[in-house]
């Protein structure tokens, strides 16, 4: 990989080693700001004169930029949380879209009942995780994107669970403390309509949504929220069983779930009778990916996501507009620009695992997928092979990622992905067909219906299938961080010798040679 035609690559990797810098080494604030500004100032001055230099400088300034944007999304939870033991209540709007939980699924005994929500407090930063538990009541709160809401509970410390950090995960989401709420007269409302006026009409939009799913596809209706909106739907045993199995992934909603949606549009925009560029097929993409963002209440998992694809996108127009070269629209420069970004919005992403994961995998897509399909040239059609293809590389792109998070190795997860992924793809496809057509021809809605469900049966018996066998996955204890990154160097040299030798054999012979 060339630096110097991908310079936004190695800005890239300035910003992650300032943030990393931010939270294990230096947090002197004033001396990283002297840092950044001398360093500024000097490839300023040395930009003609001394062009190394200047180069070196503009790296040192970014890097420790990286760092005083990560000390300063700290929150000061410790802090915070001490305060608000003088707190007699807690008054607060609810900043994100309510997960409300009635779901029954047959092989369940109880019904889940309950609502999860993120309150911003009115006279504290950053943000409260609140439970609200209801089973048995007979009028329950009914709580809404925007309420203002009046708590009488304790904000209590994040627990730490075994083998998860619990708490730092929170942190990271800017989320410094929990409450729990067990009956109807500990909670208050006090006022409607506080939020965003576009997210309320999205938030009504989606619930609309969630109670035709719930009508047309009783028995499966938790798993397709799940995959089209919120994870938190989800049973605990189904949602074991998706990671026993090795495919947890596909249940956060995340750039796969965007990828195959957008893939969908692309395919039916592109179809030769509707005779579009790519710059509007673009822009008709940029719109469904706006809108999905709005139905899911723009969460920041997705919102990386997008950035991502937007910028890759960006890219192949502005070269088919001949606005840049065609060998400037590169992945990786795209990607490089999407992690700069990303990470300057949100400097904490860097140590979150879906970020890793969906960047890896993103990597993987980029690097691996050129250099299986010599190998798999053989599979017809091309867009099976293809399938195949950019589904290996993804995998091979976070398999030591999820051996480090998760401490497993999942010995099926290749061919398990090769089975789910393509029926995860019609699942999602044909949700969205289910969505579009269900309330616009309500005759067709059943039978719509009936078929989202028996696919998302066919996952749930395919997934229990793999997490049954022994085979699965290894249990993996103390695996370090740094034999996480051997095995993607050993995964880097595999592919580059094979390429090399790979072009070795399929180079036609010299006349020299010949004779």
């Amino acid at each position: 990989m060339c630096v110097r035609r991908r310079p936004l690559f190695l800005a890239a990797l300035a910003l992650i080693s300032g943030i990393i810098l931010g939270r294990y080494g230096v947090d002197n604030i004033l001396l990283l700001f002297a840092l950044a500004v001398s360093s500024l100032a000097s490839a300023f001055l040395f930009h003609r004169l001394r062009p190394v230099v200047s180069q070196v400088a503009l790296i040192g300034a970014i890097v420790a930029t990286g760092a005083l944007l990560y000390i300063g999304s700290r929150l000061p939870a410790e802090a915070l949380y001490l305060r608000s033991r003088e707190w007699e209540y807690i008054q607060g709007v609810v900043a994100n879209y309510p997960v409300h939980i009635h779901i029954q699924r047959p092989e369940e005994e109880r019904k889940r009942e309950w609502t999860s929500f993120i309150l911003r407090p009115r006279d504290s930063p950053g943000y409260l995780r609140v439970f609200y538990f209801h089973k048995g009541e007979k009028e329950p709160l009914q709580i809404d994107y925007g309420d203002e809401l009046r708590i009488y509970a304790q904000v209590k410390w994040p627990e730490e669970l075994e083998g998860f950090n619990y708490r730092e995960y929170l942190l990271r989401r800017g989320i410094w403390g929990t409450v729990s709420i067990w009956s109807r007269r500990e909670i208050k409302l006090v006022a409607q309509g506080r939020g965003s006026l576009i997210l309320e009409f999205g938030y009504h939009i989606r619930e609309r949504l969630f109670r035709f799913i719930e009508r047309h596809i009783p028995h499966h209706s938790d798993l397709l929220l799940a995959l089209l909106f919120e994870r938190g739907y989800l049973g605990e045993e189904l949602e074991a069983q998706f990671r026993d199995a090795g495919v947890a992934h596909i249940l956060a909603v995340s750039g796969l779930h965007l990828g195959i949606i957008l893939g969908l549009f692309w395919l039916i925009l592109r179809c030769h009778r509707f005779h579009l560029s790519v710059g509007i097929s673009y822009a008709i993409l940029f719109l469904v990916t706006t809108f999905y963002l709005l139905l899911v209440g723009f969460r920041v998992s997705l919102l990386r996501a997008a950035i991502m694809f937007a910028f890759l996108g960006l890219g192949v127009v502005l070269a088919e507009r001949g606005l840049i070269l065609r060998r400037w629209a590169d992945p990786y420069q795209s990607l490089s620009a999407a992690a700069l970004v990303i990470l300057g919005l949100w400097p904490q992403a860097l140590f979150d695992a879906s970020f890793q994961l969906s960047f890896v995998a993103t990597l993987g897509i980029i690097f691996f997928t050129p250099r299986l399909e010599g190998s798999f040239m053989f599979i017809r059609p091309r867009w099976l092979r293809e399938l195949i293809t950019v589904s290996l590389g993804a995998q091979l792109g976070v398999i030591p990622a999820v051996a480090w998070h998760f401490h497993r190795l999942y010995l099926l997860v290749i061919p398990a992905n090769l089975v789910v992924i393509p029926l995860v793809t019609f699942i999602l496809w044909g949700g969205v067909g289910f969505l579009l057509l269900g309330p616009t021809l309500p005759p067709l809605a059943p039978y719509l219906g009936r078929a989202e469900g028996w696919l998302l049966e066919a996952l749930d018996r395919v997934t229990a299938q793999i997490a049954e066998s022994r085979l699965s996955y290894l249990q993996l204890k103390g695996l370090s961080l740094w034999i996480c990154l051997g095995l993607y160097l050993i995964l880097l040299a595999t592919a580059l010798v094979s390429t090399f030798l790979r072009s070795r054999r399929e180079r036609p012979p010299s006349p020299e040679r010949g004779r």
